[in-house]
């Protein structure tokens, strides 16, 4: 079942991906560390599919999760633009085979059966940070933290504004640079980023905006929850993907 799953997944985002071809585009960095540390530039150039570019200026953005049911939130936590999140979820197929060899992997605390999907409308301040990578502390769900990327430069990650910024990555980037795989899911994984991309984004707790105030204001926070649009049940996703996909083309 686990197979016929990810198959089905797989022709989706190939079926998705034929009509997205010719949106695509890849970020790329057009700020030095001393910049983006300054305050001088953003981390990165271009949006994608009509996502946000660095204007500087606050705007709203809609946001996606993948979370254990009743948490919560995004201090410090991750999400995802519409394709950033759906490959995100549809890599989580293969989790019950990875979390059996490995039960340390971060992204275990998503092997559940009780996952929804949230999304947020998120009031940001339009200059987008290094991205962190933002998981449960020993594996507690009500607490989260923050780590720079791995392959960002240690003289953006360890500067003070990436503890505010909201942390920005594209995909198809980061996957580039990950080592050779060593598992058959890395590779299934590394394949699919080169078909979904998307973006990642993570929002530390030290750019949240209090109560009262709003992204780009005097009190230099960056980012803050403006409402929740829905919360749809993880299974009830993943079965219409595979009713739409069959009813498509089997």
């Amino acid at each position: 079942m686990q197979l016929h799953s990810l198959l089905l997944h797989s022709l989706a985002l190939l079926l998705l991906a034929e009509l997205t071809a010719s949106q695509t585009d890849v970020p790329t960095p057009n700020c030095s560390c001393t910049g983006f540390c300054n305050h001088s530039c953003s981390f990165l150039r271009h949006g994608k599919r009509g996502y946000p570019t660095d204007s500087g200026r606050p705007q709203n953005v809609t946001l996606y999760r993948l979370t254990p049911r009743g948490i919560g939130g995004l201090t410090n936590k991750n999400s995802g633009d519409a394709f950033g999140d759906e490959f995100f979820g549809v890599r989580g197929v293969a989790l019950p085979m990875i979390c059996r060899t490995q039960p340390y992997y971060q992204g275990c605390f998503l092997n559940l059966p009780d996952n929804v999907y949230v999304a947020y409308t998120v009031e940001v301040d339009g200059r987008w940070g290094v991205y962190q990578e933002c998981n449960p502390m020993d594996g507690n769900l009500s607490q989260y933290s923050c780590e720079p990327d791995f392959s960002v430069p240690a003289e953006c990650s360890q500067c003070a504004r990436t503890q505010k910024a909201v942390g920005r990555a594209g995909i198809l980037h980061r996957y580039d640079a990950v080592p050779p795989p060593e598992y058959v899911w890395d590779s299934w994984r590394i394949w699919l980023s080169h078909i979904v991309q998307g973006f990642w984004l993570s929002h530390p707790s030290g750019g949240e905006c209090a109560a009262g105030h709003v992204a780009g204001d005097s009190s230099n926070c960056t980012w803050r929850i403006v409402g929740t649009q829905r919360v749809v049940n993880a299974s009830c996703v993943s079965r219409r993907v595979e009713e739409e996909v069959t009813s498509a083309c089997c």
